[in-house]
């Protein structure tokens, strides 16, 4: 996938998760399933995990410099934005915040040359910059997916 296909893939998701203002409260604050995530905890996952890659992992790659040796708490990360997301932000609050970190993603990705795409991480060379961004896709996309089956499964559109 290209540095144009990904920005639009990223863009699709904006539109995608845009929709989500139409969901119920209710159902946007009820889990998946038995201590589960709900959508709202996966929203605030999302805008956490844009920031890191903003914050973390853009910068190098805009300085071809190794990613630094930090201890990522995968853990942490997710537990700090289910609190957020359960904090009392409203959810059009939350959806307006996903939008607004996802534009800042994509302006930090528009701001690599496309060439930079096809090149290794820095100091993790059988990593490509681009492949790094099209996992990050099917971390949307499998969470889509999560949120499309779990609206079907309640039997609503």
């Amino acid at each position: 996938m290209n540095k144009s296909q990904i920005v639009q893939e990223k863009e699709r998701y904006i539109d995608w998760v845009y929709t989500l203002k139409n969901m119920s409260d209710a159902l946007w604050y009820k889990p998946f399933k038995e201590e589960s995530w709900a959508t709202a905890d996966v929203i605030a996952h999302l805008i956490h995990w844009d920031q890191f890659v903003i914050e973390n992992r853009i910068p190098y790659f805009i300085n071809d410099e190794a990613l630094p040796n930090i201890a990522v708490d995968v853990e942490a990360i997710n537990k700090e934005a289910s609190e957020y997301a359960r904090g009392g932000v409203l959810k059009d609050e939350l959806i307006d915040k996903f939008i607004f970190e996802r534009r800042q993603l994509i302006t930090s990705i528009t701001t690599l040359p496309a060439t930079t795409f096809d090149q290794p991480f820095a100091g993790r060379e059988t990593i490509k910059i681009g492949d790094y961004f099209v996992s990050t896709i099917d971390h949307d996309l499998h969470h889509q997916k999560q949120i499309v089956e779990f609206i079907k499964s309640e039997g609503r559109n």
